[in-house]
């Protein structure tokens, strides 16, 4: 049972009925471009058990294989694989292994007050119906890549598959139908000159409206968002495709291919020709 004065690194190791692969800011600092203390994956053995009284942190678990249970509405409840447990900051929340075998859990630990409400909405723990397997492995990927190489830019894009799935995973959270239908125009057509202003009258909203809400969602300025849109999309052409880098950079919207490859060095880490040099080693082994 953790109390109020329970610091985040005092449960990097929390006995002898689970095994756990964690990452924390201390050993991963990119983490805290999504408010993100800690990460990782836990496997329980009957006999676990987990309180917070007070967690100064909003977390979000998901059920991947086994079977627990969650403290919700003043009892405990079933919290198998399918499911997720979103646990606001400041309030008691508590789970335990309760089935024969290995219970296994992947987490996320948001620090910052707005970070949590992105992820976290009301007073209360919930139950929701997820998918926790995607989230799963992209935290694998960052612990082993943080344990590994530790190369900044895959780390990077790591983190960002983890905050991407924790939104998916607390859809009821995820950013109103007038932005799912704004970035999926701006998906169909990334080559088109897009400004704020259009960004928000295709939304049907005020700039200021859109400003809040796309930084609520995802972290980023409406702008940005478009930006990180372009550089995941290069990102699969440079991976899966011969074309030009000339011919990628126009196809994301960028008529100055010497542009694009600050936007995507910015954005990644690399140059986009190092990027695909990169990749294509990593599937000759």
């Amino acid at each position: 049972m953790l109390g109020v004065l329970t610091r985040p690194h005092d449960i990097l190791s929390i006995g002898k009925h689970t095994r756990e692969w964690i990452v924390d800011v201390q050993t991963c600092p990119l983490l805290e471009v999504h408010h993100i203390n800690m990460v990782g994956i836990s496997e329980a053995l009957p006999g676990f058990n987990f309180v917070r009284t007070s967690p100064g942190m909003s977390v979000l678990m998901a059920s991947t294989k086994g079977r627990g249970c969650a403290y919700l509405d003043g009892k405990y409840t079933d919290f198998t694989s399918g499911m997720a447990y979103l646990m606001p900051a400041h309030v008691l929340h508590a789970y335990a292994a309760t089935g024969r075998g290995r219970w296994r859990v992947c987490w996320v630990c948001y620090i910052d007050p707005a970070a949590q409400l992105s992820i976290i909405s009301g007073d209360l723990p919930a139950l929701v119906r997820a998918h926790g397997e995607p989230l799963d492995e992209a935290i694998y990927g960052l612990y082993r890549e943080t344990i590994n190489d530790a190369q900044p830019s895959v780390q990077r894009l790591y983190i960002e598959l983890i905050h991407e799935y924790s939104l998916r995973i607390a859809k009821d959270l995820q950013e109103d139908s007038r932005l799912i239908e704004l970035w999926r125009m701006i998906e169909g057509d990334l080559a088109r000159h897009w400004t704020l202003d259009e960004l928000a009258h295709r939304a049907g909203m005020s700039v200021e409206l859109l400003r809040v809400l796309c930084e609520k969602s995802t972290g980023r300025s409406p702008m940005k968002e478009v930006t990180y849109l372009r550089m995941q999309r290069a990102a699969i052409a440079l991976s899966s495709t011969q074309d030009k880098i000339a011919t990628i950079a126009d196809e994301v919207g960028y008529s100055d291919p010497f542009a694009f490859s600050v936007a995507f060095k910015r954005s990644m880490g690399m140059t986009p020709r190092s990027f695909r040099l990169r990749k294509r080693k990593a599937s000759i082994h």
